[in-house]
This record gives C-alpha cells, sequence and structure tokens, in this order.
C-alpha cells in the first residue's frame, strides 16, 4: 500500500496554526485552511500538489465522508483531529514520507532548456491555453518573452493575468505559476523578485486555491508533475520527458496546458 505522503512545504505542519477549517471538498480531493494557508489532501497517488498530503483511498473515504464544508480541523505537527457530528477522526502523519517539490535556482541547463523548449513549442500550446487570446493578451505575451528584463513590468503583468480566467485556478494564475517556476530554474531570481513585490502590491484578486499555488511557486514549490519533469531534465530521455508533459496536460480542462505556455514564455525569454 502506498503510504502517506507530505509536500515539503507543509513541515512543520503546526507552523501555520493549531485550528483550521474545512474549506472545499471535491470527488477525490479536499482543502483545509490552517491560518491563511490552504492544505490540499487527496487520493490521487500519482499526484501531489505544491501544498499537498496524499492519503490512502482507505483512509481519505473515511475522512471524506466524514467531514463537511467549515469542520473544524485541529493541527498538531504530525497529526490533524478532524471533528464533525460524528465525533473525531484522528489522522496521524507520524509516517509519512516527505515528498521533496521545491525546484533550485539555476539547475536547468541551457542544453536541456533548449530541448524542452522545442518540445513546447511543437505542441502550438497558445491554441489550447483557457484565456481568450486577444490583441491585449498578445501585447503581453510578447513582453513575458522579452530578453531585456527592462522591458517586463511584472506589476502590468499582474495586474493583467491573475485571476483572468475561469475555474478552480484561472488561466492567466497558471500562466504565472508555471512561468515564475521556470524563471527560477533558469537562474532569473531577479525576475522571480521582482514578480514577488508585485503580486504583493497587487490589487488583483483570486481564488483562495490559486494564491496558495502562486504563493508556493514563489516559495520554489511546484507539484509533483512538474517537479518530475524538471528534476535532472538534461539527464531524461525525449521520450521521459514527452510523457512527464503528458501527465502536465492532464491536469484539469487547461491548467496543465496554461502551466506549459507559462514555461514556454520563459523558455522563450531566457533561452
Amino acid at each position: 500500500m502506498t503510504k502517506l505522503k507530505i509536500s515539503d512545504y507543509l513541515n512543520p505542519l503546526d507552523r501555520f496554526g493549531s485550528v483550521g477549517r474545512v474549506h472545499s471538498i471535491f470527488e477525490h480531493s479536499f482543502n483545509i485552511k490552517i491560518g491563511s494557508q490552504l492544505v490540499n489532501i487527496t487520493n490521487h497517488s500519482d499526484y501531489l500538489s505544491s501544498f499537498g498530503i496524499y492519503l490512502p483511498n482507505e483512509l481519505f473515504s473515511q475522512v471524506i465522508t466524514f467531514i463537511s464544508e467549515n469542520s473544524l480541523v485541529k493541527i498538531h505537527a504530525d497529526q490533524l483531529h478532524f471533528y464533525s457530528y460524528q465525533g473525531i477522526i484522528t489522522v496521524n502523519l507520524q509516517a509519512a514520507v516527505t515528498s521533496h517539490l521545491r525546484v533550485e535556482s539555476g539547475t536547468v541547463t541551457e542544453t536541456a532548456a533548449l530541448m524542452l523548449k522545442n518540445q513546447l513549442e511543437a505542441l502550438q500550446l497558445e491554441n489550447q491555453i483557457g484565456l481568450m487570446i486577444e490583441a491585449e493578451t498578445e501585447t503581453f505575451f510578447a513582453q513575458m518573452k522579452q530578453a531585456d528584463e527592462k522591458e517586463t513590468n511584472a506589476t502590468q503583468l499582474c495586474e493583467y493575468f491573475i485571476g483572468r480566467g475561469r475555474g478552480l485556478t484561472p488561466s492567466g494564475d497558471d500562466i504565472l505559476v508555471a512561468y515564475l517556476t521556470m524563471l527560477r530554474v533558469l537562474g532569473s531570481e531577479g525576475a522571480v523578485i521582482d514578480f514577488k513585490t508585485a503580486l504583493e502590491l497587487s490589487t488583483r484578486t483570486t481564488t483562495d486555491v490559486s494564491a496558495a499555488y502562486l504563493d508556493a511557486a514563489l516559495n520554489g514549490y511546484v507539484n509533483s508533475y512538474v517537479y518530475d519533469l524538471l528534476q535532472n531534465l538534461e539527464h531524461q530521455s525525449v521520450s521521459q520527458i514527452e510523457t512527464q508533459i503528458k501527465k502536465i496536460m492532464s491536469i484539469g480542462h487547461t491548467s496543465g496546458k496554461d502551466m506549459l505556455f507559462g514555461m514556454l514564455l520563459a523558455l522563450e525569454k531566457q533561452v
């Protein structure tokens, strides 16, 4: 049986607070909110969000049928206590395997980046993303590709893309998450810092889930599919990269395609 897993972004879990609430519930996952931090809990053994915990099916089923939105959750470093009118269920995390999902600056070489860029360009991703492409959108895409940092206005890009599009994670946010991640692994830390400042000052709002992904990305954390693609990229075969790309494309309705397009924009800027 696959063991419990937890993203290293969440360790220790009680640093976010000792009391939380169930935020939202879906078929194969639910979110709890501890202070300002979302935690995604899923039974998807192959995929873990940057702020995620995986529970095996039997345990996941026990918990998800027990809780409801706004149910109380008490948090310890290695335990979650879920409360409902039925009583209390405790999830022990002592034996959870830590999933390392942080990408480091400058870890993708130019050779590997060029190989990935060629594969992403062949997918014609701009025709598959969830944003309606207008003249203004094209202008901002062109700005994101500019090699000269002075031509990339992080404030304008955040004001335009944050919250733009439909869904739990709007397409504009997914594009920015992946764009920032790729800039980081290509070693463009200055640009990432500019975006962090712009996001902190932005007046645009988005969903709680999307905001959690953006915060994680600014700290270098990504979902497991993106991590697997970027980890040791230069040592992967073309077929391995193609497999990882297909996995990312399967995320959500257009979220995976949006993320790959965000990566491509950063690659076109830097490579």
